[in-house]
């Protein structure tokens, strides 16, 4: 049944529902018809009518031709300009009644022009609104208006040697004028299920196109993120998909000695050692108000002031920093209980003009952010090792901090990073 929600098109959908409208619509018309056809023809043999012979094959012809119909629907076959066939078919049933008496019948068409068929015109109709497309339903009226202008315009010669007292009967009946007046009734039905329908299917695409667009940022943004941040991101979707300049703090953490110890365990240890670290790293950023953007083997990229503007990225990302660094200390903890060896990362920071966005091919996009402040983050967390410290950050972090959380920084020294062409301070806190 069926393709994934985000891959299904306003068109698939609709020939899904309409394919099992009418295969249960149509197998109860089947039905009906065939019991009606074997109930009248009983009721004639045993004497209790007469002259229905023509109703008889009124309900066979509406039966074979619903049943038809429900083979069609029950197989997923009624779409694109079969459904203008089906929908179009069943507006003719009324008009077969009428070919039938004008050819079998002393009054011909005039028999049942002022019965049941008339109506079944308006019920047919609106049946065509459920292929929500608006031209289907104007030609389904005009051709019902159509043919019964026509049975009516054969019917009214017989009409007019009805003789009764009353004269305004007698005109109601023998005007053809007034039928064609029906016959305009069934132009305006179609014409309004049509406007109808088309409001209905600007609805439906709308929300299907909101749907598609809440699942591409879920899948942008995976796991990742706390469910009030999800709620953030959703809220101002269409944005994020466009792509924006933004000035954030940009955080990278990588786990020292990966590597070597990669290739010493099993890939099965490797897995479950990483996620026991990154759950806790994902967690102490997730509190702080930060996003993954994400993951690179071991290492960890975060955002903060990106998808949930922040007063202070600066803070908020050192506050994750320490979160992170107090994460793994339990997270030692407990593996020295299991003798397991204690795992060590470092911690670089920067902060500056990102152009953050949905960047990819056409097939497959990822959201996250590029430019030189992130490759300059990278590179200073690779500095950690030369300062002997778990935690290193740029003086435009240290710069864009509240005074509360200066007071606890210390300057580490100053290095040239790589694409830079002069030496930039740089800043720790201390355990």
């Amino acid at each position: 049944m069926a393709k994934s929600v985000d891959l299904i098109t306003f068109e698939d959908l609709v020939t899904r529902q309409m394919n099992e409208t009418l295969q249960k619509g149509s197998l109860a018309s089947c039905l009906m018809g065939f019991l009606s056809a074997v109930l009248l023809y009983a009721m004639l043999r045993l004497n209790f009518v007469t002259g229905i012979e023509v109703p008889i094959l009124w309900t066979l012809i509406g039966g074979v031709y619903s049943g038809v119909v429900w083979l069609l629907a029950r197989a997923g076959k009624i779409r694109s300009a079969r459904t203008w066939f089906v929908m179009l078919g069943f507006c003719t049933l009324p008009t077969s009644i009428y070919i039938i008496a004008f050819f079998m019948l002393p009054s011909g068409t005039a028999t049942y022009i002022t019965g049941p068929p008339g109506y079944l015109y308006f019920f047919l109709i609106v049946l065509t609104g459920f292929a929500f497309d608006f031209r289907l339903s104007l030609v389904a009226g005009l051709y019902a208006a159509l043919q019964f202008s026509l049975a009516a315009h054969l019917a009214v010669p017989y009409l007019r040697s009805v003789v009764h007292a009353d004269a305004l009967l007698v005109q109601d009946l023998t005007q053809e004028t007034f039928y064609h007046f029906k016959s305009m009734m069934m132009v305006m039905t179609g014409f309004t299920v049509g406007i109808v329908s088309r409001h209905v299917r600007a609805l439906i695409a709308d929300t299907l196109a909101k749907q598609r667009e809440t699942m591409m940022v879920s899948r942008l943004f995976g796991q990742f993120v706390s469910s009030e941040v999800k709620d953030k991101i959703l809220a101002q979707a269409g944005t994020l998909v466009q792509g924006e300049k933004r000035t954030v703090a940009i955080l990278f953490c990588d786990i020292r000695g990966f590597t070597s110890f990669s290739e010493k365990v099993s890939p099965e240890h490797v897995v479950e050692y990483l996620n026991e670290y990154l759950d806790a790293m994902v967690r102490a950023i997730n509190s702080a108000g930060g996003t993954i953007d994400k993951f690179i083997g071991d290492a960890v990229m975060a955002v903060f002031g990106g998808v949930m503007p922040l007063q202070k990225p600066c803070d908020a990302a050192l506050a994750a920093a320490l979160l992170m660094r107090a994460a793994l200390n339990e997270l030692n903890e407990r593996r020295a209980k299991r003798s397991l060896p204690p795992i060590a990362n470092g911690i670089g920071i920067h902060y500056g003009e990102v152009l953050q966005g949905a960047i990819g091919s056409a097939e497959r996009k990822d959201f996250t952010v590029i430019g030189d402040t992130v490759n300059s983050a990278s590179r200073i967390e690779g500095l950690c090792k030369d300062f002997n410290t778990d935690l290193v950050f740029s003086d435009a972090v240290y710069a864009d901090a509240s005074p509360a959380v200066q007071q606890r920084c210390r300057q580490v020294g100053t290095a040239k990073v790589k694409g830079r062409e002069q030496e930039i301070s740089l800043w720790t806190i201390d355990a």
